[in-house]
């Protein structure tokens, strides 16, 4: 099998993974709460990350199920008490608020066609305009500067630099430290 095929063949299933997550959560919560809530998959994202930072931390894998469960019960209770709440009976205020805790990228550009990439960036260029947050993790830092306001650099899980895109971008002597471009 030509290995783009198959490159492509486990993108497309990765993809349609994530979908069923956000699709499985979606039907979940407004199953039980009536609650149109697009914000499920960042929790599960944030309960996922914290997972993994303790089995990296200790290396207890019963504590990191454990860990990250918890964390996405406190946070989606806190965030349904705090801000869910205000909003609760309109479909359209429930939607926009939980809408920019569900959309974050990860390497969008990898192993993508140019054109493929092209069209990630004027979208997310039309949901910058529309005031939409984004949280953008990619080393392609063409990519990530082409809408990015802010640029953090990590380096083990610690931010090393953070700075305006433009700043960033600007001075070479830094993008060689970080990046070797």
């Amino acid at each position: 099998m030509d290995t783009k095929l198959l490159i492509l063949i486990l993108n497309g299933l990765t993809q349609a993974a994530i979908f069923f997550v956000l699709g499985s959560g979606l039907t979940l919560a407004f199953g039980l709460m009536r609650v149109i809530n697009l914000s499920h998959g960042a929790f599960y994202l944030l309960g996922g990350y914290i997972g993994y930072s303790v089995v990296r931390a200790t290396g207890n894998w019963p504590l990191a199920l454990v860990a990250g469960g918890l964390s996405i019960a406190l946070f989606g209770f806190l965030f349904e008490r705090t801000m869910l709440i205000r909003v609760r009976g309109g479909d359209l205020p429930e939607t926009l608020l939980t809408v920019a805790l569900s959309i974050l990228l990860d390497e969008p550009s990898e192993g993508v066609a140019p054109v493929a990439i092209q069209r990630v960036v004027e979208t997310c260029r039309e949901l910058r305009k529309a005031n939409i947050s984004i949280l953008l993790v990619e080393q392609n830092v063409h990519v990530a500067a082409a809408f990015a306001e802010r640029i953090y650099i990590l380096l083990s899980g610690r931010t090393v630099y953070e700075s305006a895109a433009t700043t960033f971008l600007e001075n070479l002597e830094l993008r060689q430290k970080y990046l070797g471009v």
